[in-house]
Formats: structure tokens, C-alpha cells, sequence
């Protein structure tokens, strides 16, 4: 691509710059703060020691490789990259798949057995239109409301396409 465009148009094929050492070293102070609060709520808050301890290590070993390695401290954050996507993706399917499984499934196949649509889903008959009549003009002060009334009766009722000049 000539500069021209590049200066319009967003180049995705450049590679992003290099994070320089300050700001692994700033992120790696913003993790520790973030571990050691877990770990001072775990063990006064909660009351639990070892699993405090075990928190406050972490926290040690980020601060340490964030400003003395930051290359070992890229490694660490990769890895934590890593898990949190598996651990993302495991969670995922063990409590959305049984969600669907046992709530939105059966709550389907009750609605359709009792013939109910909620979401008016069913196609009108030919030449019938799909608008929604009104009853009445609204009101200048129903407009200040507009989406706290619902005309639940029209919703059912079917008109012919040309009826009402619509």
C-alpha cells in the first residue's frame, strides 16, 4: 500500500510496536496491588491463611520478574493468557450447555406443546400485514412514556395490507 492510503486506511498488517520495559514494569506493580488485595480479603476478610499465603507468593514472584525480568515476566503473563482462555472455555461449556439443556429446552418444547408464541414468530396468512394497529392516537404526554405501556390486545388483532392507508 503507498503511504497515501496507509494514512487513511487502518494497515493490519503492520506489527504492533514492542511493549518497552516501563510498561511491563507498571502492569506488573497494578498486578501485584490487585493479587495482595485478594490476598489481604482471603485472609482477613475470609479468614482463609494458607490459600492468603499462597496469593501473597504470587504476588511476589509477579513483582519480582516484572521489574528485575521482564522477559520472564512476558513468559508468566502468557501463560496466565493461556489458562485464563482454557479455563474461559471449560467454564463456558460446563454451566452454559446444562443451562440450555435444563432451562431454555424444556421451557421451549412446554411452550410449543401448549401452542404459545410469545415472540409471534407464526407467519400471518397471505395478505395480511404484519403492522400492529392502534387503537387511538397517543396522547403529547404519552410520548414522555413511551415504552411503559404496551397495547397488549392489538398485538392479536390481524388486518388486511391496505387497511388504515397503511
Amino acid at each position: 500500500m503507498s503511504d497515501r492510503v496507509l494514512a487513511v486506511v487502518w494497515n493490519w498488517r503492520h506489527a504492533a510496536p514492542a511493549a518497552s520495559g516501563g510498561h511491563a514494569r507498571r502492569r506488573g506493580l497494578i498486578q501485584t496491588a490487585v493479587i495482595l488485595a485478594v490476598a489481604a480479603g482471603l485472609r482477613w476478610g475470609l479468614g482463609h491463611e494458607l490459600p492468603a499465603m499462597i496469593a501473597a507468593g504470587v504476588a511476589a514472584v509477579v513483582l519480582g520478574t516484572s521489574q528485575a525480568v521482564p522477559g520472564a515476566f512476558a513468559a508468566i503473563e502468557g501463560f496466565g493468557k493461556r489458562l485464563g482462555f482454557w479455563v474461559g472455555t471449560a467454564l463456558t461449556w460446563l454451566t452454559l450447555v446444562p443451562l440450555w439443556l435444563l432451562v431454555f429446552l424444556p421451557a421451549g418444547l412446554i411452550l410449543k406443546a401448549t401452542g404459545r408464541d410469545p415472540l409471534h414468530r407464526k407467519p400471518h396468512a397471505p395478505g395480511l400485514t404484519y403492522w400492529i394497529p392502534r387503537r387511538s392516537r397517543p396522547a403529547p404526554e404519552d410520548y414522555a412514556r413511551q415504552f411503559l405501556v404496551e397495547d397488549r390486545e392489538a398485538r392479536g388483532l390481524k388486518r388486511k395490507v391496505g387497511e388504515d392507508g397503511r
